[in-house]
């Protein structure tokens, strides 16, 4: 079963993230309600979308579902607005807010519950999420528990130098250095500013043993397994992902995937890309769990050029349909 936690973290409005569409307006307040209609085959009017580029990940994810028919699951954990589409509500805040302890451990606890109840039905779970900021939130989650972390996204100048500002402006008012979390897992959770981490950390933790558990995307499993590795949680856990084209970025996730006791896997070495230049694949577009969507799909016998060739098809389709807001949706 494939499960989908969608989310806005506190970071994701950040200028130069990448979240803003043309017009300046706050593409994160939509972009993953849209989203997560988009992955469950109801296409919004395309004046509601993000751009193209943004959801790519989510028609990826639909083209590997239509090919494969595996059973998926959309959760909800603190977004902005709710999609239009049958989902699970772990609860919280607005993104506006910052995240609290109490709030936490019982997205958390919650976690738990759904990750029992979904192993008595599935045996494999793959676990991704859909948070504009998680990457962000995930590095300081990382730095706080003294992971290294240092060359993760070191090629995505926005991401890394607003990890070191606000890594500085944390120190400067709590005196707390690099690693200086490690005993405190729940406060690094807390300044990672992503509500959708305990409720993934949740549902790995509360799955029986005889459930596999794959964390499905980059630097937010990365985090999630960080966190319950802190938590003295040992359950075996999958990472599934996608290879980073620079060397000093591989070594290093090789590296602290091994001292998480994660079994990490690269998915799909060779390139592809959808229309060009709008999607290429890599470390830093990885959302939506596409490296275990592929991974999933691969696993279940379907190739992945099925997957790319269905996901162009439903790009055609997407950009074909145009409607105004009040026409009935369109299935996808």
């Amino acid at each position: 079963m494939f499960v989908c936690v969608l989310g806005d973290s506190s970071w994701g409005i950040l200028p130069g993230l990448g979240f803003w569409n043309e017009r300046g307006e706050e593409a994160p307040h939509n972009y993953t309600a849209r989203g997560g209609e988009i992955f469950m085959g109801a296409f919004p009017p395309l004046e509601s979308c993000p751009p193209l580029k943004k959801i790519l990940p989510f028609l990826f994810a639909r083209g590997a579902l239509l090919e494969t028919g595996f059973p998926a699951l959309v959760v909800r954990s603190g977004s902005w607005k709710a999609p239009e589409i049958p989902f699970i509500e772990m609860g919280g805040t607005s993104p506006e807010y910052p995240l609290s302890l109490e709030g936490e451990k019982g997205r958390f606890s919650r976690g738990v519950q759904l990750g029992r109840e979904l192993g008595k039905i599935t045996d494999r779970l793959v676990l991704a999420n859909a948070v504009p900021g998680t990457a962000l939130g995930s590095l300081l989650l990382l730095r706080g528990l003294g992971a290294e972390e240092e060359e993760l996204f070191s090629d995505v100048e926005e991401i890394s130098s607003q990890r070191d500002l606000l890594w500085r402006d944390y120190t400067s008012k709590t005196g707390v250095r690099e690693g200086g979390l490690r005993e405190n897992p729940w406060e690094a959770l807390l300044l990672s500013g992503d509500p959708s981490l305990a409720v993934l950390g949740g549902i790995a933790a509360g799955a029986p043993r005889s459930c596999e558990v794959f964390l499905a995307g980059d630097l937010a499993m990365l985090g999630v397994g960080a966190f319950l590795r802190s938590q003295k949680i040992r359950r075996s856990l999958g990472l599934d992902i996608f290879p980073s084209r620079n060397e000093d970025i591989r070594r290093q996730r090789e590296k602290l995937g091994k001292n998480l006791h994660v079994s990490y896997r690269e998915v799909a070495s060779g390139e592809f890309s959808l229309e060009g230049e709008i999607f290429q694949k890599d470390d830093a577009g990885d959302l939506m769990g596409m490296a275990g969507v592929l991974r999933y799909a691969l696993d279940l016998g379907v190739s992945q050029e099925a997957v790319l060739q269905r996901t162009r098809d439903l790009l055609d389709s997407f950009r074909n349909f145009s409607a105004p807001s009040v026409q009935r949706r369109k299935r996808g």
